[in-house]
């Protein structure tokens, strides 16, 4: 087997829990003591609620500190605060998105911890949304290693997550995220009418929900490619 396969059949599922990861610890503390070298040594001393508190204000001066909002997500999910680490994986996955070197191993790891986190809070719809996007996120690494048909083949990857955002746009319609991901799923299954009818169905309700940056971008952009009068 592969060795960089085994940890795509880890997430296959993408069940109850992401796969083991361990979160980028902040350096030893410097002579200067900021937010981060006190969080970090608050975390030395097993004080994570002020480890929290310090990375909070690290964060408030410096909001795009990708490391240091992942570390504080895996805290507050740690310690069962739920709301308030779903909103930093939030975050940290749009922060990720933005950067071409993010490792999918990462953006995999947050979007099943909110996975989990909808389930501990009896959220059908993010269990549904974060297991889609996690199974996409897969098919695209499983492809970039190649033999898309051997284990854990592409197409399978696909068609599950295409089954899981379904389940997530039945449960939110007005949501433009399942359809977004949707549009992409089709695509890369060179379904051209279906990709086309999610893409437009994501247009219609951009306006109303929430998408990343990235995925506002990837959404003009494509509606773009699709616009008769930009394409004589």
């Amino acid at each position: 087997m592969l060795p960089r396969v085994r940890w795509l059949i880890c997430l296959a599922c993408l069940g109850c829990q992401a796969a083991p990861f361990t979160p980028p610890q902040p350096s030893t503390p410097p002579v200067r003591h900021d937010h981060l070298s006190l969080a970090a040594a608050s975390m030395s001393d097993g004080n994570d609620e002020q480890a929290c508190n310090h990375l909070l204000r690290h964060i408030e001066v410096q909001p795009e500190h990708r490391n240091a909002r992942f570390l504080l997500a895996e805290l507050l999910y740690q310690r069962g605060q739920f709301a308030a680490a779903r909103e930093h994986f939030e975050k940290s996955i749009a922060l990720s998105q933005a950067n071409e070197a993010a490792e999918t191993q990462h953006l995999l790891h947050c979007h099943g911890r909110l996975l989990s986190i909808g389930e501990a809070l009896d959220d059908g719809y993010e269990v549904a949304l974060q297991r889609g996007i996690g199974l996409v996120l897969l098919a695209q690494a499983r492809k970039q290693l190649g033999d898309p048909s051997g284990e854990l083949p592409v197409e399978g990857l696909l068609c599950r997550a295409a089954g899981s955002l379904t389940a997530a746009h039945t449960l939110r319609p007005d949501e433009a995220r399942p359809c977004w991901y949707l549009h992409e799923v089709w695509r890369q299954l060179g379904q051209t009418a279906l990709s086309r009818r999610w893409l437009k169905e994501s247009q219609a309700a951009a306006a109303f929900s929430s998408l990343t940056p990235v995925e506002q971008c990837r959404l003009s952009l494509a509606g773009q490619a699709l616009d008769p009068r930009r394409n004589p």
